[in-house]
């Protein structure tokens, strides 16, 4: 493919689903733009290049479906995440990410960006509940340590 641009500001959204690893040159969002992904596994997504037209930078959000990390990647070196958003500075401009499971349910989680020296891999970690649990063991060892000293 090559570009794809959202031309409106009326809730324009896109639905790719992704068989076979494949690239498009230009992906251009404007206000109220949704992008659905679903890639198979095994396989990739590049976008060369990723825009925001204009100001137009409201309600923009990128949604993946049963996402392997990596699978997206982003072509722009000056592309990063901040608060568990893309962010285009170029523009100013926030995208949303969200990830669905299997079953649809939104998962929480903590997307990052890997330059592999060609394009920026996005990557999604679902923490571990082991993770959780080894945290709150230490917070109640502290909290058990300090009433003991009293």
């Amino acid at each position: 493919m090559t570009t794809i641009d959202f031309e409106s500001n009326r809730d324009s959204a896109l639905k790719i689903n992704a068989e076979v690893s494949n690239s498009l040159n230009a992906l251009t969002f404007y206000s109220n733009s949704a992008l659905e992904m679903s890639i198979a596994e095994g396989q990739t997504f590049l976008v060369k290049s990723l825009k925001v037209r204009g100001d137009g930078g409201e309600n923009l959000s990128i949604a993946f479906h049963n996402y392997a990390s990596g699978s997206f990647l982003i072509g722009n070196s000056d592309v990063s995440i901040e608060d568990n958003r893309l962010y285009i500075p170029s523009n100013d401009v926030y995208i949303d990410l969200i990830a669905y499971g299997e079953g649809g349910e939104i998962l929480s989680g903590l997307w990052s960006l890997e330059w592999n020296g060609e394009a920026n891999a996005l990557m999604f970690a679902v923490p571990e509940p082991a993770g959780f649990a080894l945290a709150f063991g230490a917070l109640a060892a502290a909290f058990a340590a300090a009433r003991k000293r009293r």
